[in-house]
């Protein structure tokens, strides 16, 4: 009984914030290191060969409705320029997209980004480097107001339809253009150790986003993310992650710890945990196989939501690929990858 009606209440709550506080906090991937262009502009073009491209899929939980509370795809694409003028500097450039669809679709964001950044060797020596990224894009949010229920339609029981919410909406449909920018410093003392620590800094132009009659603003988002890798002999590596991201009153910290174990040359395989500070225990599990790296990851829900959420969270998948070898260029930034 007491499942049943916490429920709908949580539905509701959730749909309510959907128009009002999700309207000023973003979306986030367990695997934020999966998506450079997403996590950081500087990280455009921050890999080893000419090409690359990821996607990702979250969807979050689905136990509480009959359909996802939340459901984010995304694609990426990104390149590497100059290398053949400059032998030690390149330019990254890069597009991105990314759905999201809150409370069950009822509120839905659409990013298009395109990014560029420059990659500096601070040493000369491929070893050390500095990186400054820019994006730019639209911003595209959608209600569907007919599928919202508001408090005032509660009849004592349930929530009904048929009755009037009072609520007056003047647009269903917001457009705004949006800048960010990012900081990345990178090292590479080996083949096998590397560390990365990056800042970024999102909707720089804070536009102004509503769908009734009042003012409201896009708050700046910060985000500061590191990661190193440590071999621990020559077929183990431990790779610990880290992700702080504040927008408005909203913040969150993502600690984690990955152990990746090879099993023949140039094939691996990752498994790990991390932990969102008051939200969510996340498993991960992943695959690398050549320029490939596919992963897994699942939230195991830890905040009041639990009792709605029956302890479920969000499932996770995550695609990444390099294109080098069929371009025959060499390595414009020793890292591998980004995680």
């Amino acid at each position: 009984m007491i499942k049943s009606i916490l429920k709908p209440i949580s539905v509701l709550l959730i749909t309510c914030l959907g128009f009002t506080s999700i309207q000023a906090q973003d979306i986030h991937y367990s695997q934020f290191y999966q998506a450079p262009l997403l996590l950081n502009p500087a990280l455009t073009g921050h890999m080893p060969g000419k090409f690359r491209i990821n996607a990702m899929y979250r969807r979050q939980w689905a136990t509480i409705s009959n359909r996802p509370v939340f459901e984010t795809p995304s694609v990426a694409f990104d390149m590497n320029l100059l290398r053949g003028e400059n032998k030690y500097n390149s330019l990254g450039l890069g597009i991105s997209l990314m759905n999201d669809r809150s409370s069950g679709g009822i509120l839905q964001t659409f990013n298009l980004m395109l990014s560029a950044a420059y990659h500096l060797d601070l040493t000369r020596k491929e070893k050390t480097y500095l990186s400054i990224g820019l994006q730019g894009g639209l911003i595209n949010k959608r209600l569907d107001v007919d599928e919202i229920l508001f408090a005032s339609q509660f009849n004592g029981e349930d929530l009904d339809p048929m009755m009037a919410s009072g609520e007056v909406f003047d647009r269903n449909s917001i457009y705004n253009p949006d800048f960010r920018l990012g900081l990345a410093f990178a090292g590479f003392p080996t083949s096998k150790l590397r560390y990365k620590l990056g800042v970024g800094l999102y909707h720089l132009s804070q536009p102004k986003e509503t769908f009734i009659n009042e003012s409201n603003k896009l708050p700046l988002r910060l985000v500061i993310h590191g990661d190193l890798r440590l071999p621990l002999g020559d077929r183990i590596g431990l790779e610990p992650k880290i992700l702080y991201q504040n927008q408005a009153k909203a913040s969150e910290l993502v600690g984690g710890l990955l152990l990746d174990l090879m099993i023949v040359k140039k094939t691996s395989f990752y498994l790990g945990g991390e932990y969102r500070l008051g939200d969510a225990g996340i498993a991960v599990v992943g695959l690398r196989i050549q320029d490939w790296d596919v992963g897994f990851s699942y939230d195991f829900n830890v905040s009041d939501l639990r009792t709605a959420s029956e302890g479920r969270g969000a499932i996770e998948f995550s695609l990444l690929k390099v294109f080098r070898k069929a371009y025959k260029v060499e390595p414009i930034l020793p890292a591998i990858r980004y995680n």
